[in-house]
């Protein structure tokens, strides 16, 4: 709370906006660089736009990238894979293509 005094005498109170938390790595705990959580700038730059940012720090997201690869391809299975990493790691299912559309070709009026 700050209190000001103006020049008529009066006497204002103002409160402090909260200047937010730092981020921590989801998987080892360490505080990420380039997040932040303050509420005066736009959510697009508070966080990283690379695949899981804003979660993950850069060391444990290559991490997760290379065990999942290796985990699609079949080198390693999902019980090698670390408990902690298996949220991460698992692939979901997608649901069927859907086929393509066959155009109807107007015919040619005679």
């Amino acid at each position: 709370m700050l209190k000001v005094r103006t020049s008529k005498g009066m006497k204002l109170h103002f409160s402090r906006r909260p200047s937010g938390n730092a981020h921590y790595c989801a998987l080892c705990g360490a505080r990420m660089a380039g997040t932040s959580s303050a509420p005066s700038i736009a959510s697009s730059t508070r966080t990283p736009e690379r695949k899981y940012g804003g979660h993950l720090c850069h060391a444990c997201a290559k991490g997760v990238i290379k065990t999942s690869t290796r985990l699609s391809q079949g080198t390693i299975t999902l019980e090698e894979v670390d408990i902690q990493m298996r949220k991460y790691v698992l692939v979901k299912k997608t649901a069927k293509p859907k086929k393509p559309r066959q155009r109807k070709v107007p015919e040619a009026k005679k």
